[in-house]
């Protein structure tokens, strides 16, 4: 079933030094006669290993930039997802790539993360005969344990694109966090265990139908789902380590596919904030001053912890909840934490950021994640999977980010302003 720091040399050093490496393995080795073993347990221990897919042809120096595969490359704990040679193999395969997903309309990172999943970046029919994107249960039968050429490699990666649009995306919006991980945990298998898994964890049952509790999606997310974290919730251990085969033990050591997906897309403005406070809010109101675990990694991360100006716990606090949720998103990393009134200020003064949305009391012209903020309270309109519209909010020495359905606009203190984070100046949008 499908289930550090970077060394200081340059790209072109690197590219020497491992060019010579092959070389010399190729002069006292035979060519591989099978592919290796594709269980998580085999793969963990490449990748523990640092073996990694090599392109003789090479690819793009510029990795790391806007252009090239990866914006950040790093997961929550700033820890890279993706070695050299991962990114230099993804730049080399981006053109099949995107040629395949090009007439679905999706982004073809999307096909870069399965790819790597599944046979870790190789071009090399594994010996199982599902190819080198593991398309099981299609009725197609791939050569087995041989390299491919190009044009076998984007035959697959065109019949993989077609199956994402026709089965395992099927009625979902692959702009979305929700559509994508929900599309991935299609792709592996919906596997109850994982679902069961989720919702002990404490995630929603639409939550959990995204995959949350699947490591092939979420692990190493964010700390609970961090095996090298020691604050991994103990409920995060147990996976499928074979065809049918659940260790409730076992965990992995690779980054899941939606993990690595946000590590080389650029998520941000509306959709990721929305995603975000869903992630730190708890799904249900009654936790108090308790704050969800992954609110106070993000709090911790981007310095909103700290309690300060009559605020007797962290996290219980309206202003330092959003402006948790803008920070953690990487949306705005200079936006005001408190109070909501220098908020209020901030956001008018940046407008290059953040565009005024008129407040037409029904959320008609309003998008998931838009910010409603006036001089005395600070809050998020959200939007679950469900179709669940809400709000996402804190309140000073009383709760902690917590989710509630329903959206007022207006209370005792007048009309809520209305802002969406853009990025960029209202001149400028097209």
């Amino acid at each position: 079933m499908k289930s550090g720091k970077v060394a200081q040399f340059s790209l072109g050093q690197f590219f020497v030094h491992l060019i010579a490496c092959v070389l010399a393995i190729l002069l006292i080795a035979p060519p591989p006669q099978q592919a290796l073993g594709l269980t998580d347990t085999t793969l963990d221990e490449l990748y523990a290993y640092g073996v990694y897919y090599y392109n003789p042809s090479g690819g793009s120096s510029d990795n790391c930039s806007p252009n090239g595969p990866a914006a950040n490359g790093q997961n929550y704990a700033g820890v890279n997802v993706f070695s050299e040679a991962d990114l230099a193999a993804i730049e080399a395969n981006r053109p099949f790539y995107e040629e395949a997903a090009q007439p679905y309309g999706f982004d073809w990172r999307l096909l870069a993360v399965i790819h790597y999943r599944e046979t870790s970046l190789r071009r090399y029919n594994p010996s199982n005969g599902q190819g080198v994107y593991q398309l099981y249960g299609h009725g197609i039968v791939f050569p087995p344990a041989n390299s491919i050429s190009d044009a076998e490699f984007l035959r697959q990666t065109k019949l993989t694109a077609g199956f994402i649009h026709d089965s395992y995306g099927k009625g979902l919006d692959l702009t979305t966090p929700e559509g994508i991980k929900r599309m991935f945990f299609r792709y592996n298998g919906t596997a109850q265990k994982y679902i069961d898994k989720a919702v002990a964890m404490g995630f929603s049952q639409e939550e959990a139908q995204n995959g949350e509790g699947s490591p092939y999606v979420m692990n190493m997310f964010d700390e609970r789902r961090d095996p090298t974290s020691p604050n991994m919730d103990p409920r995060w251990s147990g996976m499928y380590v074979a065809d049918g085969v659940y260790d409730s033990s076992a965990t992995s050591k690779r980054p899941g596919a939606y993990t690595q997906y946000a590590a080389i897309a650029e998520i941000c403005g509306s959709n990721s904030l929305n995603e975000v406070a869903l992630q730190l809010a708890w799904p249900e109101t009654g936790h108090g001053c308790n704050a969800k675990p992954e609110y106070k990694t993000a709090m911790a991360e981007v310095g909103t912890g700290d309690v300060g100006g009559g605020i007797p716990v962290p996290g219980c606090s309206c202003d330092r909840f959003v402006a948790t949720v803008i920070r953690y998103a990487k949306a705005d990393p200079n936006v005001e934490i408190g109070n909501t009134n220098k908020q209020l200020v901030y956001f008018r003064q940046h407008p290059e950021l953040y565009q005024e949305i008129p407040n037409e009391h029904n959320t008609s012209n309003m998008q998931p994640g838009d910010i409603m903020v006036l001089n005395g309270h600070i809050m998020m309109y959200v939007k679950r999977d469900d179709g669940t519209e809400g709000i996402a909010s804190a309140s000073i020495g009383s709760r902690t980010g917590e989710f509630n359905p329903g959206v007022y606009f207006s209370d005792w203190r007048g009309d809520y302003n209305i802002f969406r984070f853009t990025g960029k100046t209202p001149a400028n949008e097209t």
